[in-house]
């Protein structure tokens, strides 16, 4: 059985329309892992996914090609190298791809989310009107924490989804959303906010032979109040939706340890260490934090994926099967529900691991 889709969980024998993938700048490698699952799904007939007949196959693949050149001063243009007239088109675009670069005036400058964004609507703006349908996958959902108003100030994350909608996007998909109730900003369209929950305490899993995950030898703590929903939802995982600093995760653990925890465990979504590493290494080093976990979802230096005390969930099979549920015009409540996977997890995990208990 497949981790992450029962055999009860089938696709109808033909999509919707012919699919396709633009992964954008800073995205290449998530585009590429996702295209393979595909490729291998589309050929395996007799896998447990049972995904049939996808159109446009005759392609190496469903990845097209698309690119947003600039020219010297800075501003840029959308282009498609490939027909999309009549697919189903999914648009990935991580806002937090920091190491890429564009010439302004001479200089290498650093895109921001600001300049991600941009090129989304660029490509969005090319495709319009020859496509089927159009997808947003926005991982890191764009001005995400500027989500409400708390004096006179801009909506921005509100402004950006109604900003999609009324250029043509059916469907926006965003993982561990800061406050899903942003899409109330657009009602009467498709906006789902994905957890990764299951692949965060697989990996957790992967990492430790050791752990005795019951309410009596492991807790679940959140390091401020934004995360404690989904804490309260996931009682068996770890809980933060974003690393930016960090500090807030670095005080709860020398709080931890102040009170005798044995180790701490900290996991989020999307880690940035904007303040950089120096402060997460002397607390692996004085034995405050034992392990970060996060996932691929946005770029991660090699710098932080070379530390010891960091591990990634690796999420392109997961976006993979979200493509494909919506591509065939599937409810995607399976996938949005990980209980019953996270319970075959545990119960995997405790199987072979009798001597923790």
């Amino acid at each position: 059985m497949n981790e992450n889709i029962e055999s009860s969980q089938k696709f109808p024998m033909r999509p919707v329309a012919p699919l396709g993938v633009i992964a954008m700048n800073g995205c290449e490698e998530m585009g590429r892992k996702v295209n393979e699952f595909l490729k291998n799904w589309q050929v395996d007939a007799s896998s447990d996914q049972k995904l049939h007949s996808f159109y446009g196959s005759d392609k190496d693949g469903f990845l097209l090609e698309a690119h947003c050149p600039r020219f010297g001063t800075g501003e840029g243009k959308g282009m498609i190298k490939d027909t999309v007239r009549g697919y189903d088109l999914f648009i990935i675009c991580d806002v937090g791809a920091y190491q890429c670069t564009y010439k302004l005036y001479g200089h290498d400058v650093p895109m921001t989310p600001d300049e991600h964004y941009a090129d989304l609507k660029r490509i969005i703006a090319a495709v319009s009107g020859k496509a089927y349908r159009i997808n947003v996958i926005m991982p890191m959902l764009y001005e995400g924490r500027q989500h409400r108003r708390t004096s006179r100030e801009s909506m921005d994350c509100a402004v950006m989804l109604q900003e999609l909608v009324a250029m043509g996007v059916s469907n926006i998909i965003t993982f561990d959303a800061h406050d899903p109730r942003v899409q109330n900003a657009i009602p009467l369209s498709g906006f789902e906010s994905i957890m990764p929950t299951y692949q965060m305490l697989k990996a957790m899993c992967h990492t430790y032979d050791d752990l005795r995950i019951d309410k009596h030898h492991m807790m679940v703590i959140s390091p401020d109040e934004g995360a404690l929903n989904r804490n309260i939802y996931y009682s068996s995982a770890m809980g933060d939706d974003i690393i930016a600093s960090g500090d807030s995760i670095l005080d709860l653990a020398y709080n931890l340890k102040r009170r005798k925890a044995k180790r701490v465990f900290a996991g989020a979504t999307f880690a940035f260490f904007t303040s950089g590493l120096e402060a997460f290494d002397k607390a692996y080093a004085d034995g405050v934090i034992d392990h970060v976990f996060a996932t691929n979802l946005t770029y991660t230096p090699q710098a932080v994926l070379d530390r010891p005390w960091f591990s990634q969930a690796d999420m392109s099979k997961y976006m993979a099967f979200v493509i494909a549920t919506l591509n065939h015009d599937q409810s995607l409540s399976y996938l949005l529900n990980p209980w019953n996977r996270i319970e075959k997890l545990l119960t995997k995990y405790r199987a072979e691991h009798p001597n923790n208990d």
